[in-house]
């Protein structure tokens, strides 16, 4: 009989978790978060780390290091592409899995030691104005490493975002 009711409150915990809209899982490496509004301000491309997957050569890729990067809650440009109505929604993302899926990448080449990493997924949901033909989709993410550090993933590069204000 106790064992019947611990397990009966265990599952009620667990779906009062799962489906409350602040702790929705997505899977069992994703969590969404509420944590956007950190990353708004100016971004100062500092350094980058290749992939293993890359479109551009490093010397290509050291033409960004100096730029500005810009996210508001009106507005995003990167690269200097510009998008008017940004939607932005933040996960908790298992570290290993994510740079491996995406680049062939290991954490440790990026110096993070964390299992889960916070990742912000950034989308236009308007058309986005692009600089170059050759552009992509205007979807990226951004990897929060703290409120002053953070990467993004460009053209299989990840680029080293500093906060200038």
């Amino acid at each position: 009989m106790n064992r019947i009711l611990i397990i009966t409150s265990i599952l009620i915990a667990t779906v009062s978790f799962c489906t409350n809209k602040n702790n929705r899982i997505e899977s069992s490496q994703e969590l969404w978060v509420k944590d956007s509004l950190k990353i708004y301000g100016e971004w100062k491309i500092t350094k980058f780390t290749a992939g293993d997957i890359s479109e551009i050569t490093s010397d290509e890729a050291q033409q960004y290091v100096g730029k500005i990067i810009v996210f508001s809650p009106k507005f995003a440009i990167i690269n200097s592409d510009t998008c008017n109505n940004p939607g932005f929604n933040t996960l908790l993302k298992n570290s290993n899995e994510y740079f491996y899926s995406n680049n062939r990448i290991d954490k440790a080449a990026l110096k993070i030691k964390e299992d889960s990493i916070k990742v912000i997924e950034i989308s236009c949901n308007d058309n986005p104005e692009y600089l170059y033909k050759n552009s992509s989709n205007f979807q990226y993410d951004i990897i929060v490493l703290n409120n002053n550090l953070m990467l993004i993933n460009f053209k299989g590069f990840y680029f080293y975002l500093e906060k200038v204000r």
